[in-house]
C-alpha cells in the first residue's frame, strides 16, 4: 500500500517507548470517558427519569463526529496535535468537574445536562483525528498497522474497564466524588504530551527520538485505493468488547491478517454474519461463539480501515482524510442508536439486531463487489485476445 513492508515484529508499536506510553495514556482517557458515562447516566436517570434524555445522550455523543469531524481533521492537520489533544482532555476534565459540582450541590437541571453532554461529544470529536496523526508520527508507515491495531485493542479494553471502575466509584464514594476522581485518569496523557517532541506532523521528533521507532521517512502516498465503509456497530456489550480485546491481541501476535481493503471488507462481512447468527441463535454456546467471531472481526475491520486511510492519504491532507473517515464512521453511529431504538420498538430487540446484521452483510458485500469490478475490468482489458 505504501511502498514499504510492514514491520514484521510482533507488538512493534509497544516496543516504541513513545507510542507505547501514548497508547496507554489514551486508554486511560478512554476509560475515564466510560466512567463518566456510568456515573453521569445513572444520576441523570435517577434525577429526570426521561427516555428523551436517554436518546439525547446517544445523539449528543456521536452527532459532533458527524458534523465536525472534517473540521477537527483540518485543525489537526494545521496545528500542533499535542495541544489539540490537550484541549480535548481539558474539556473532558472540565465536564467531569462540572458534573461533580452539580451532583454535590444538588443543583443539576436539564439544561445543564444537555450542555455538558454536548461538550463531552465535542471533546471526543476534537480528539480523534489528532490522536491518529500522533500515532503516525510516533511509528511511521511501517509500524502504523501495529500501532492502530494495538490502539484499537486498548480502546476496547478501556470500554470494559470503564464500567467496572465506574461502578466501583459509584458504590464506594458516590457519583459526585467519583467524577472528581475521574479527572485523574485524564492527566497521564495530558502530561505526557507536554514531554514528547512529536507533534503529529512528522517533525524532528522522530529523528531526535532515542526509541526504537521506525527510522524510515514517511512514504509518499500511492494511488488511492477504495476503502470499505465503517460498519455500523451492533449493540455494545462488555462481553463483545472482551472478545474484541482478545481478537486484537491475537491479530497482533499472529500477524496473519494483512492491512488491505479485501481484509477490511471480509472482516465487515464476517461481523455482519456473526451478528445475524447471534440474533437468530437459540443456543447459548452458538451465541458466545458468534460474539467471539464478531469481536475479532470488528477489531480487524476497524484497525485495517484506519491503517489504509492513514497510509493512502497524501501527507498534506492526512488530517482532513482522517476527519472525513471519522465522519462516516463514529459519526454515523448517531443514527445507529435512533435506528436501533425505532426497529427495537417496532420489531423487538432481537429482530432489530438481526436486521442490522443483514444490512451490514449486504452492504459490505456490495462494497466488496465494487472493489473487485474495476480490477476484473482491467484484467480483462489487458488479457490477450
Amino acid at each position: 500500500m505504501n511502498g514499504q513492508p510492514e514491520d514484521p515484529r510482533r507488538f512493534a508499536a509497544l516496543r516504541n517507548r513513545s507510542s507505547g506510553t501514548y497508547i496507554a495514556g489514551g486508554a486511560l482517557s478512554m476509560m475515564a470517558d466510560n466512567i463518566e458515562h456510568v456515573l453521569g447516566y445513572w444520576v441523570l436517570w435517577q434525577t429526570f427519569h426521561s427516555p428523551w434524555l436517554v436518546g439525547f445522550q446517544i445523539v449528543s455523543h456521536w452527532l459532533p463526529f458527524l458534523l465536525f469531524s472534517v473540521y477537527a481533521g483540518a485543525l489537526a492537520q494545521r496545528f500542533d496535535c499535542r495541544r489539540i489533544i490537550q484541549i480535548a482532555q481539558a474539556l473532558f476534565m472540565l465536564v467531569s468537574i462540572c458534573w461533580g459540582v452539580l451532583f454535590l450541590t444538588g443543583t443539576l437541571e436539564l439544561w445543564h445536562a444537555c450542555v455538558l453532554l454536548v461538550l463531552h461529544g465535542l471533546a471526543g470529536c476534537l480528539w480523534m483525528p489528532a490522536e491518529q496523526l500522533m500515532l503516525y508520527d510516533f511509528v511511521g508507515p511501517r509500524q502504523l498497522p501495529s500501532a492502530v491495531r494495538i490502539n484499537s485493542t486498548f480502546r476496547s479494553l478501556a470500554f470494559i474497564a470503564g464500567p467496572v471502575v465506574g461502578s466501583a466509584l459509584l458504590i464506594g464514594i458516590g457519583p459526585a466524588y467519583g467524577m472528581f476522581v475521574n479527572v485523574l485518569f485524564y492527566l497521564p496523557l495530558t502530561i505526557f504530551l507536554f514531554r514528547t517532541r512529536f507533534t503529529g506532523h512528522g517533525s524532528a521528533g522522530r529523528a531526535a527520538s532515542t526509541t526504537t521507532a521506525d527510522p524510515a521517512p514517511p512514504a509518499r502516498a500511492a494511488a488511492p485505493e477504495p476503502v470499505a465503509a465503517e460498519p455500523p456497530a451492533p449493540q455494545r456489550m462488555s462481553f463483545f468488547a472482551a472478545f474484541s480485546v482478545l481478537g486484537g491481541f491475537l491479530l497482533e501476535a499472529t500477524r496473519k491478517v494483512p492491512p488491505t481493503a479485501p481484509t477490511a471488507v471480509g472482516s465487515a462481512i464476517l461481523l455482519g454474519i456473526s451478528t445475524v447468527v447471534f440474533a437468530s441463535s437459540g443456543s447459548l454456546v452458538l451465541a458466545v461463539i458468534a460474539l467471539a467471531v464478531g469481536g475479532v472481526a470488528k477489531i480487524a475491520s476497524e484497525s485495517t480501515e484506519m491503517s489504509i486511510v492513514q497510509l493512502q492519504a497524501p501527507d498534506a491532507e492526512r488530517g482532513r482524510v482522517i476527519g472525513a473517515y471519522t465522519m462516516f464512521g463514529p459519526g454515523m453511529m448517531t443514527f445507529g442508536g435512533v435506528t436501533a431504538g425505532l426497529l427495537g420498538s417496532l420489531l423487538g430487540i432481537q429482530a432489530a439486531v438481526f436486521v442490522s446484521g443483514v444490512v451490514l452483510t449486504v452492504g459490505a458485500a456490495a462494497v466488496g463487489a465494487w472493489l473487485l469490478l474495476p480490477r476484473r475490468g482491467r484484467a480483462a482489458a489487458g488479457a490477450p485476445r
